[in-house]
């Protein structure tokens, strides 16, 4: 899973500044997620400048999955609240829902502002 973290009275504070970050975010995910992003050789540039992996390195690899508008499988964060709950992280019995877990309000504007991929 893939995400954004920050801290929620930032993100009051900085209201607009939130929005063009999530909006950024949105449009790199997109860029990577449509037409092989991940194995375009700007991008390998980018990950080699950012990251110091070596190019011959991030070309065999295999690409993150990333979904264009950052959609996410419920059935991946039920395994994962499972595999928690057995190792006995959870302070809860019952699986929650994604939307009682994350708050999707930003990735939402972001989203219908740039129109759904």
């Amino acid at each position: 899973m893939t995400g954004v973290v920050w801290n929620k009275e930032w993100a009051a504070k900085n209201a607009d500044l939130a929005h063009n970050v999530m909006v950024a975010y949105v449009k790199a995910a997109r860029d990577l997620a449509l037409d092989n992003g991940w194995k375009q050789e700007r991008n390998i540039d980018l990950m080699v400048k950012y990251t110091g992996a070596k190019a011959e390195v991030i070309r065999r690899a295999r690409a993150h999955v990333l979904d264009a508008n950052l959609e996410m499988d419920p059935a991946v964060l039920d395994s994962m609240q499972r595999l928690s709950s057995e190792y006995g992280f959870l302070k809860y019995k019952d699986l929650l829902p994604p939307a009682r877990l994350f708050n999707f309000s930003y990735r939402d504007r972001a989203v219908a502002e740039l129109g759904k991929k």
